[in-house]
Parts: structure tokens; C-alpha cells; sequence
């Protein structure tokens, strides 16, 4: 059976919470183009109906912002066909994503900063949720990364208390990973690496009394703060890109005008000849 028509979801990993590979968003775009429901796509990718939702929107306004040649009109018609949706959702998924962007350009960003009780809330709430940690990036105003390191650290913590305070056997500590895992919306595999990752930096901090971060924390970190000017470049670029699409529609429409006022012309001269 061809991997984009499976309907079996066990027969996929679960892919909630990872990053879209090209695979996946090829596989993506051929079930909306067959026009199949959405729910049925979550089965054959292994992610939420929210995560599909998401990814399919960020296509859509990525196109539309990086269309300069084709007529709007033609444009619209040829995306709604293509994403199996109407000329109204099209739309919204424009306006919405128009005003994520201002909001983020006019919003006070939490990058690099400490984080709070109440972002903590909210990260558990959404994660809770089942959506995954671009949606939570974007809500919050922190990169995946730093999503990502806040989740496994809270994860871990709670994951060592529950082991020092309780009488563990295999019954009840598989009970409470299934637990955590759930709450924390990833797979067993990504629980054991995260687990295996923090004992080894408490053993080190231990065994070194090294009270600095590993090397890895610390690259992690830098790469972390890179991300952030990149994110801040790219929307003083997404601004000057919109403000160019403008002035490129506008200069289109005139071209237009002037192509029938030269048509029109023609017939004129024709007539009077």
C-alpha cells in the first residue's frame, strides 16, 4: 500500500510534537489535493488534527505572500482547489496569519528571558492540549527550542520526585511514564531520552561538582540565542516583503488598466480608419 493512502495510523510512528519533515508535507499536500478529509490525514501522519490544521495554513499564507505573477483571482481559485477549501476559509486563514504577524511584531517578546509561574501554566495547559511546539512557540513568544528544554526539564523534575518519594516497582512506575507521557505529549522513546540525558548531567554535576551547565547546554543556549535574531531579521523582513507585495499589486493593476486602455485604443483607431 502506497505510505500516502494508509489509514492505519499504527502503521506510522507518531509524529506528534516533531518537526514537519519534507516527506510529511509532501504527503500532506497530495491528500488535500485528493481532496480527502483532514481527520483521515491526521490518521495517515500520526498528528493531530490541530498540528494538520496549523501546517496546511502556513502553506497556504506562505504561498500568498510569496505570489507576485499570478492575477488574484486566479490565485484564490487555484488554492482553494489545491487545499480543498472555500474562498471564505482562505480568507481567514489570510487575516489570521496577517494579524499573528502584526501581534508579534507589537508584542513585548519573552525570548531569552526567565521563565514565569504563569508561562509554565500555559506551556502545561497547551501541551495538554495536544498541540504541538511551533503552536506553543508562536503562543508564548519563545522559540521551539526553548519550549522544548522547559517541557523536558519540567518532565524530568516531576518524573525524579515521583521516584524519590514513592515505593517504585515495574508496575507502577510503566502506570505513571504512560502517565507522563501523555501528559507531556510525547512517546516512551522521547521519555527515555530525555531521562537518560538529565541522570547523566546529574551524575556529572555529582561526580565534577561542576556547577555550570554542560557543553551541550551551553551550545544549546548560544544556538538558541542565533535563533532569536534570526527570528527578529526575518519578521523586519516579512514587514519590508508585505510592504513590496503591495506596491507589486499595485503596479500590476496598472499594467492591467493600461494593457485595456491600449486595447481600446486599438478599436478606436480601427473604427476610425
Amino acid at each position: 500500500m502506497n505510505k500516502t493512502e494508509l489509514v492505519n495510523n499504527n502503521e506510522l510512528p507518531t509524529r506528534n510534537g516533531k518537526k514537519w519533515t519534507d516527506e510529511e508535507h509532501k504527503i500532506l499536500l497530495v491528500n488535500l489535493s485528493k481532496k480527502n478529509e483532514l481527520e483521515k490525514i491526521s490518521e495517515i501522519l500520526g498528528r493531530t488534527l490541530n498540528s494538520i490544521i496549523c501546517k496546511r495554513d502556513q502553506i497556504i499564507y506562505k504561498e500568498y505572500k510569496n505570489n507576485n505573477e499570478m492575477n488574484e483571482e486566479k490565485f484564490i481559485e487555484k488554492i482553494c482547489d489545491e487545499f480543498n477549501i472555500t474562498g471564505k476559509k482562505f480568507w481567514e486563514v489570510i487575516n489570521e496569519n496577517n494579524n499573528r504577524e502584526l501581534e508579534q511584531i507589537k508584542t513585548f517578546s519573552r525570548k531569552g528571558k526567565i521563565w514565569t509561574e504563569e508561562e509554565q501554566k500555559i506551556l502545561l495547559l497547551n501541551l495538554n492540549k495536544k498541540f504541538n511546539l511551533e503552536t506553543i512557540s508562536e503562543i508564548l513568544g519563545r522559540t521551539v527550542g526553548s519550549i522544548r528544554s522547559k517541557r523536558d526539564q519540567i518532565m524530568y523534575d516531576e518524573y525524579d520526585g515521583y521516584i524519590n518519594n514513592n515505593e517504585i516497582n515495574e508496575d507502577n512506575e510503566a502506570e505513571f511514564i504512560e502517565k507522563i507521557c501523555d501528559k507531556f505529549n510525547i512517546i516512551e522513546k522521547d521519555f527515555w531520552i530525555i531521562k537518560n540525558k538529565y541522570d547523566n548531567y546529574k551524575l556529572n554535576k555529582k561526580n565534577t561538582g561542576n556547577k555550570k551547565p554542560p557543553k551541550k547546554k551551553f551550545t544549546e543556549d548560544l544556538l538558541d540565542k542565533f535563533d532569536n535574531k534570526i527570528e527578529e531579521l526575518k519578521e523586519i523582513i516579512s514587514s519590508k516583503d508585505n510592504h513590496i507585495n503591495k506596491l507589486n499589486e499595485e503596479l500590476n493593476d496598472v499594467k492591467s488598466q493600461m494593457k485595456k486602455m491600449n486595447k481600446n485604443l486599438k478599436l478606436i483607431l480601427e473604427k476610425l480608419s
